[in-house]
């Protein structure tokens, strides 16, 4: 069956409507409020010094004032579950991509990394021995 173009102009007006609501709600200012990294919780004092800003298609990841990682991303609302790329610029995994999936509720947005240059996880879990990291983070307050 054929889609009339009418059709495929409110699916594609649809798709973009998914990305531009999702990557307002990606961006900006976040603190960590829980992380697992290789199905080991990230210890406390780790984790309450995490800071992560996106600004346009650029994520930045601080530990206090150390860099911990940045990249360029790519998401897709559209996938299920949605999905996530960065190319990391700097940080321990520069010069490699990173594969994953996200969830946005409310003022959290939760993501699920496979390790740099493997494949995207499927599930929002990171299991002891999977390579998977798994994060929320809590949008500030201004």
């Amino acid at each position: 069956m054929l889609l009339s173009l009418a059709a495929m102009t409110r699916a594609n007006a649809q798709r973009s409507g998914n990305l531009e609501q999702d990557l307002e709600r990606v961006r900006g200012t976040f603190s960590l409020a829980s992380g697992t990294a290789d199905g080991a919780a990230m210890p406390g004092p780790m984790a309450s010094s995490m800071k992560r800003v996106s600004d346009g298609f650029v994520t930045t990841v601080t530990m206090g004032t150390m860099l911990y990682m940045k990249a360029s991303f790519s998401i897709d609302p559209n996938k299920s579950p949605k999905t996530i790329d960065y190319e990391m610029t700097g940080g321990f995994s520069a010069g490699k991509k990173q594969l994953g999936i996200y969830k946005i509720s409310g003022d959290t947005v939760t993501f699920c990394f496979g390790s740099p240059d493997k494949p995207r996880p499927l599930e929002f879990e990171s299991k002891s021995g999977s390579g998977v990291t798994c994060t929320a983070w809590q949008r500030e307050k201004n």
